[in-house]
């Protein structure tokens, strides 16, 4: 008897021990497993085991009314490959599935029944538009985190070498999903009624030496864009780009390219037909000079270096690659200044020189980038170089999206660009510029509210007038604290300082006077109609201080 009963605990502690969740659970995750290719993922701690469903790895388990459910999966980059099976609409709890970055196809099971699931994330595989645009509407409007693209490029690159007369035949496989067009590119720009699964080069020439690919696109799924892997058509390079690279390659000791090679084969370097377009070579421990033979790449679009050990000045020829989008020079130690001649570079749209130690007036030529969406002078690690001086005006900037310009000595910056909103928290540093103390916005409020990298000595402000009027005279030492409170303020302000100030003039918004006093400390402006006041204090050796005043 005893020994009956013996087993019967055993195969009831066993019993619990599986069924931690419920056995459907564990079916659908054993199920996602076996139909991934489980055995060979990069880590599959305790998966398909009788350990703990707890215990498996990137698997969360949380109890919901007495019972443990399922409510994690977080698989990201672990090499699953297959497809999702359809016993995972049995995790009837689940909150989040993470399965981007693996090489998953085919059907996706209906997750609308899961009304729970408030995060899917399926880019980086190998979906095609058939595989949920059925459900698609639901999961975009129902699931806040639904991350569904990009997906891999499709086929693989291939590459020839150019043979003047010869046919050359491209080809795009056909992708599942309702009413897919296509569209063929030529470095990057669309070729005019080209929109076959085939496209047919004949006697190609000089000018078809290119990088081409094709695009699939879903009238359902807008976003979503199917991309071939690039068909290269490469002819000899330009000897002035190739001599260039040489050069680049020679003053930085690396990398250390075959000349006798194929330039488009040179590591971190990217070739449109005759000319160099890329140079990648960011975190290779380069140490020299930028050669000024830089500049002869004049094709040029993406320069980035970025965390190496380049010292020098920028050189000003670079201002001849009027094609670039992106220079990335931050984190090195470049020292001068930022030539004034790359008011040129009207298609600049990634601008980051940050973490070096540049120093002089900074020179007045941003407002002519209209592209420019990320805009990176300072520094962000504690340095205490604050070498570059002067004012900065992004008001032309309207696509901006990110601006730092912590550690350093600008004294101006108009940000103004019709667009602030674009800008969200991290994305603004000015913090340690101690000559910033106005920055003209969009928006006061909006400012205030979302940038929290700055100084507590700038103002944010709606127009230069206002920055003029809160020009602070330095010419005594303005250590000496001053408060004024309540701010904002119903009524009653109260100033404490250990300044003798002897006046106060209040201006308005407009930049209007509006009353003149002379210094107490409490003032009463219950008479002010609600709004935002300029407080100037003035003491009888001329030292003047400002405060913006906000009325309730």
């Amino acid at each position: 008897m005893k020994i009956i009963l013996l087993s019967i605990i055993l195969i009831i502690s066993t019993f619990f021990s599986l069924a931690q969740v419920p056995l459907a659970e564990r079916e659908a995750l054993v199920a996602l497993y076996n139909s991934t290719n489980g055995i060979n993922w990069y880590v599959d701690t305790n998966w398909n085991t009788d350990e703990p469903i707890s215990t498996w790895n990137n698997v969360t388990v949380e109890n919901i009314s007495g019972q443990d459910h399922v409510t994690e999966i977080k698989l990201r980059f672990n090499n699953l490959l297959g497809s999702i099976p359809n016993e995972l609409v049995n995790l009837t709890h689940l909150i989040k599935l993470e399965l981007s970055a693996n090489s998953l196809y085919g059907n996706i099971p209906d997750f609308s029944v899961i009304s729970s699931l408030d995060n899917f994330n399926i880019q980086y595989n190998n979906f095609q538009f058939a595989d949920f645009e059925n459900e698609f509407y639901y999961y975009n409007d129902n699931i806040s985190g639904f991350y569904y693209y990009p997906m891999k490029k499709i086929e693989d690159d291939i590459i020839y070498n150019l043979d003047f007369g010869n046919t050359y035949t491209m080809t795009m496989p056909s992708i599942n999903g309702v009413d897919v067009t296509y569209q063929w590119y030529k470095n990057n720009e669309p070729i005019v009624d080209e929109t076959d699964l085939v496209l047919i080069i004949n006697d190609a020439q000089f000018s078809d030496a290119a990088n081409y690919t094709c695009l699939a696109s879903s009238p359902v799924i807008t976003n979503l864009k199917i991309e071939r892997n690039t068909i290269h058509i490469y002819t000899d390079i330009l000897e002035s780009d190739k001599n260039a690279l040489i050069a680049f390659m020679n003053s930085m000791g690396g990398p250390n390219w075959d000349i006798s090679s194929p330039v488009y084969s040179w590591y971190g370097i990217k070739v449109e037909g005759s000319r160099v377009v890329s140079i990648d070579l960011g975190y290779k421990n380069l140490e020299g000079v930028l050669p000024s033979d830089l500049g002869n790449l004049t094709a040029l679009k993406r320069l980035d270096l970025l965390n190496n050990n380049i010292s020098g000045n920028i050189p000003i020829e670079i201002s001849n690659c009027e094609n670039l989008t992106l220079l990335s020079l931050e984190d090195n130690q470049l020292t001068g200044n930022i030539p004034i001649e790359f008011v040129n570079l009207t298609a600049m749209e990634s601008f980051w020189v940050n973490g070096n130690l540049l120093s002089g007036e900074l020179p007045d030529i941003f407002f002519n980038w209209s592209n420019l969406k990320y805009f990176s002078i300072g520094m962000y690690d504690g340095s205490t170089n604050y070498g570059l001086t002067g004012k900065i005006d992004l008001s032309n900037n309207s696509l901006l999206s990110l601006c730092w310009v912590a550690h350093t000595n600008i004294s101006s910056l108009l940000i103004n660009n019709g667009n602030n909103y674009n800008i969200t928290d991290y994305k603004f540093r000015a913090t340690n510029c101690p000559n910033l103390l106005c920055t003209v916005v969009d928006d006061i409020v909006y400012s205030n509210e979302n940038w929290l990298h700055v100084d507590s000595e700038i103002t944010f402000v709606e127009t230069q007038l206002e920055c003029d009027i809160l020009n602070i005279i330095d010419n005594e030492d303005l250590s000496l604290s001053t408060n004024i409170f309540p701010n904002p303020t119903f009524d009653i302000i109260h100033i404490n300082s250990e300044l003798d100030f002897i006046s106060i003039i209040i201006y308005n918004a407009t930049g209007n006077i509006i009353d003149t006093l002379e210094f107490s400390k409490t003032i009463n402006i219950s008479n002010l109609p609600s709004g935002l006041y300029f407080f100037k204090l003035s003491t009888a050796n001329g030292v003047n201080k400002n405060y913006t005043i906000i009325k309730k």
